[in-house]
């Protein structure tokens, strides 16, 4: 049974999308946008989860995330491509970290396969995945 879309609490700046919330039910999470940055060739999104806990399933204290797009390839005559980087700085809560993990090495790879799918090259999408300082 497919999980309910997520729902949209606030739609932020027009022109940048900073501030745009949203409830992801379940488990209750809200995840806010906290700054865009565009360039010619690549953009930047810095995220962050507005209320970890143990309540909502994602047992942390901080999470906050960045997605950068950067363009790659196209040169003698290759097909242009983007390079996605997924960045996320987690603090788990006390005996939350093994949680912390599953839950994240989960998301990150299948929403990075879901962009793609729904950009249209789910088999060019290559996901790799570590963990830096995660205590």
């Amino acid at each position: 049974m497919p999980l309910p879309p997520p729902i949209v609490l606030n739609e932020g700046d027009a022109a940048t999308r900073e501030g745009w919330e949203r409830l992801i039910v379940p488990p209750g999470l809200r995840e806010r946008v906290l700054r865009v940055e565009r360039t010619a060739d690549a953009a930047r999104v810095e995220y962050t989860v507005v209320n970890p806990s143990w309540l909502t399933c994602y047992p942390a204290h901080s999470h906050h995330g960045a997605v950068a797009f950067a363009a790659s390839g196209g040169g003698n005559g290759d097909a242009p491509t983007t390079t996605l980087t997924w960045t996320v700085a987690v603090r788990p809560c006390r005996g939350g970290a093994p949680l912390v993990r599953l839950l994240t090495r989960t998301i990150v790879p299948a929403f990075t396969r879901n962009l793609a799918a729904r950009l249209g090259d789910a088999e060019a999408a290559e996901v790799s995945f570590s963990w830096a300082n995660l205590s």
